[in-house]
């Protein structure tokens, strides 16, 4: 995420051995309120280009954080924006999940991916110059260590330009996991198999019901 800003994080970073130290230390300590100084750091940047990073990543800043308990056990899920020119890993969001994240054979939130189509200025359209969102969906995103490829996308997801991305190997690892949804390799209709295997991408709440009651 503070990598994809850019110079404004990554001089900052590559020139401040403390700073490096202190990251590193912090992250392995705990992820969840290291992620939270990183979400700060995220806005405050964009905000104050000359911000002085050690400000915000220390033991003091650390120690105030606290954790809320998740009883609602909603998802905090990657996020990145795809441009006509560039990416841009987001802060992640917050959601309910859907029935193919809860699907066993995904083994949950952190295989998905959330990839929205944005334009570079509010002047531009989403079809302009599209050759390197196209590579993007062919080639697939390295995120996390990982490399995620499109998966789907529910109808309403499609109107928003968003799409789930999940983590695979290569374009054949995707075909395969669809079929763990379903037999969906025998429809031969486009629309109608884009439909049927966005119903799984709809947001849904958690039935907590076992499959062996």
């Amino acid at each position: 995420m503070l990598h994809s800003l850019g110079y404004l994080f990554d001089d900052k970073y590559s020139m401040n051995n403390q700073l490096q130290n202190i990251m590193i230390e912090l992250a392995e300590e705990d992820e969840q309120r290291f992620y939270q100084l990183a979400l700060k750091a995220f806005d405050k940047l964009r905000e104050c280009h000359w911000l002085d990073l050690t400000t915000i990543f220390n033991r003091n800043q650390f120690d105030r954080i606290q954790i809320r308990v998740n009883e609602k056990k909603l998802h905090r899920v990657g996020v990145v924006h795809l441009t006509p020119t560039r990416l841009y890993v987001m802060p992640k969001e917050i959601t309910e999940g859907h029935r193919a994240m809860r699907h066993e054979s995904f083994q949950g939130v952190k295989n998905f991916c959330l990839v929205y189509l944005k334009p570079d200025r509010p002047d531009k359209y989403l079809t302009d110059n599209t050759d390197y969102v196209g590579k993007i969906f062919q080639s697939g995103i390295e995120f996390g260590g990982e490399r995620f490829h499109v998966f789907g996308s529910s109808n309403s997801q499609i109107k928003d330009h968003s799409f789930w991305f999940v983590q695979a190997a290569t374009l054949d690892d995707i075909n395969q996991k669809r079929l763990q949804l379903g037999q969906l390799n025998q429809i031969d209709n486009l629309g109608t198999y884009v439909a049927r295997l966005g119903l799984w991408f709809s947001t849904s709440s958690p039935t907590d019901a076992s499959k062996y009651d």
